[in-house]
């Protein structure tokens, strides 16, 4: 909930203010305000939820596990709070490496469960997950403003956002239709895709999601992004930067 406010400000701040809309990354005055607000207060960090249940995080890039990569990412923009979702076939390996994440400077807790794909993962943690939460797929490499994610969410009041990218090759991924900023329309590997923009498998969440993971859903994309675009309720994040599906890719290079 937003509340109007009437304030006195020297004309020096509110000049630099105002010089700080580009109306793409601070979209106005007030998201303008917020955004540095939330900067000196250090809030709006929300908890990341990590899905790796699969060992392919812990393949080695640039002489590091792929997942300590994003975990050293995710510091360096302030997000220590983390929780990982293993399986047991998982979880061994990856306790062992990173432990409760001090070594790293973050906290680490751990959610263990059978494979029950994407939506039922998250849907079985669902009392670990009380706020906004990060979504992050354990397989994925990337470098991206993700703290303008995380505002970009909150800027539009959605319930679940998702950033997406551009590739050369769509039909290998689940490919996004935009208007404006909602999805319309997500088809998960098409055989002749409708755009080039993906879905990169980072999400951002509020903790209503839960209403809309159904007892037998699996496939977060498939289950679960497709009734929230029915209800207009995806919001969809063009990102700038680095992103790779390892599962996809050859390894990332320097």
């Amino acid at each position: 909930m937003r509340k109007r406010i009437s304030i006195t400000i020297r004309s020096d701040l509110l000049n630099k203010i105002d010089r700080s809309v580009d109306g793409v990354t601070i979209r106005n005055r007030s998201h303008a305000f917020e955004t540095y607000l939330e900067k000196a207060f250090q809030i709006g960090f929300p908890e990341i939820f990590i899905l790796a249940g699969d060992e392919r995080c812990m393949k080695k890039v640039k002489n590091a596990p792929l997942l300590e990569h994003t975990l050293r990412f995710l510091k360096k923009k302030g997000l220590k709070d983390i929780i990982l979702g293993v399986t047991p076939q998982s979880a061994k390996k990856i306790s062992d490496f990173f432990g409760d994440g001090k070594r790293l400077g973050i906290g680490i807790k751990y959610y263990e469960g059978e494979r029950s794909g994407t939506a039922g993962t998250l849907r079985n943690a669902k009392e670990l997950l009380k706020h906004t939460f990060v979504l992050l797929y354990g397989d994925n490499y990337f470098n991206f403003d993700i703290m303008d994610l995380i505002s970009f969410h909150k800027s539009t009041n959605s319930l679940a956002s998702v950033a997406l990218t551009t590739v050369e090759t769509p039909g290998r991924y689940g490919v996004a239709k935009l208007q404006g900023n909602r999805i319309v329309e997500f088809t998960e590997k098409p055989d002749a895709a409708s755009s080039y923009i993906i879905s990169t498998g980072i999400f951002v969440f509020e903790p209503k999601i839960f209403d809309y993971i159904m007892p037998n859903a699996r496939d977060l994309e498939t289950d679960v992004l497709t009734e929230l675009i029915k209800q207009n309720k995806l919001t969809g994040y063009v990102m700038s930067g680095k992103w790779s599906d390892l599962s996809k890719e050859n390894p990332v290079k320097s």
